[in-house]
């Protein structure tokens, strides 16, 4: 995350060196921020000193519309979203690291000893976990998982030949309603039950070789022949 400085400045387009507010203002002109939208826009620019490419994306701030947060990486290759997340990833190591040293003693030893060291910051990272553990189970909505695992306990999957049977009675069943209902012509009941089959037949003939076609696919693309020949 880049804060707003002035001594810090970026080179854009070969137009001259701006700060992160001056360049903001000048893609607003362009018409490439959109304060619409979770992410606001992102331009690649050259550091000042080193002359090395850099991706800054500007990011709608949620506790204040008026301004952004600026995500700078030199990785200019990475989508927008990618950005975010290895920035939320790494924003969520460093709020533990706070609290790691804020209330639970992570820089209070003073052993002399590396062994001690090492046995004290063990201590504090297993009261993070259990810490993250209990609010997990208590407050974190990512808990809610549990209930769907319990839900789907009771409910019980439809085997494939009841699901099939189902589906053919259905197609029966449409084509007697169209008997009882007067909408076919005499005679042609048989036939039309005989065409449903048929289709039913069709479809799952079709699906059964579109399951081979996909597996022997798969099998060519982690299995090329040469390997096979030479196995």
């Amino acid at each position: 995350m880049v804060k707003h400085m002035n001594n810090a400045c970026y080179h854009y387009k070969n137009e001259g060196c701006f700060d992160l507010k001056s360049l903001y203002s000048k893609l607003l002109r362009e018409g490439v921020p959109d304060s619409s939208k979770e992410i606001m826009g992102s331009v690649i620019v050259k550091s000042k000193k080193e002359q090395m490419p850099l991706k800054i994306v500007f990011v709608r701030n949620r506790n204040n519309e008026d301004k952004h947060i600026c995500l700078l990486s030199t990785y200019t290759f990475l989508e927008d979203e990618q950005i975010i997340k290895i920035y939320a990833r790494r924003w969520n190591i460093e709020v533990s690291f706070y609290n790691q040293k804020q209330f639970l003693g992570l820089e209070s030893c003073y052993a002399s000893k590396y062994s001690s060291i090492i046995a004290h910051t063990t201590l504090v990272c297993i009261c993070t976990i259990l810490l993250e553990y209990f609010k997990r189970c208590n407050t974190d909505v990512r808990s809610f998982g549990a209930v769907f695992e319990d839900c789907k306990q009771e409910l019980q999957e439809i085997h494939l030949n009841i699901a099939l049977d189902t589906l053919i009675n259905t197609f029966t069943g449409y084509v007697k309603e169209l008997r009882d209902r007067k909408l076919l012509k005499k005679g042609c009941h048989e036939k039309a039950l005989s065409l449903a089959r048929e289709m039913l037949s069709s479809w799952f003939t079709e699906q059964i070789a579109h399951v081979q076609n996909f597996v022997t696919r798969l099998r060519e693309d982690l299995f090329p022949k040469k390997s096979r020949q030479n196995a």
